[in-house]
């Protein structure tokens, strides 16, 4: 199974209960194109407002509220991961 968050996540923080995934690259990157950025937009959407996309100094991230530990924040990742994984790339 091909790990899409490993693929497309290059930094994470947990501060203050908010969990910040950044994207890869600058906004303008190609992989912004892909359909593995499909699934993990579709992902974002579907949890939308608990997940938040936003850009800030042309990098892609997206915010979580009300993730207090590292276990909350890695139980996102992989309920990101399983969605991704069970959407087929185009």
């Amino acid at each position: 199974v091909h790990d899409i968050v490993q693929e497309a996540i290059i930094k994470i923080i947990l501060k203050k209960n908010t969990f910040t995934g950044y994207f890869v690259g600058s906004s303008s990157s190609p992989y912004f194109q892909s359909d593995a950025f499909g699934n993990v937009l579709a992902f974002l959407q579907a949890n939308h407002p608990a997940i938040q996309l936003k850009e800030a100094h042309s990098k892609l991230l997206f915010i979580i509220h009300n993730t207090p530990t590292i276990k909350s924040a890695m139980h996102w990742l992989e309920k990101m991961n399983y969605f991704c994984n069970q959407k087929p790339l185009q």
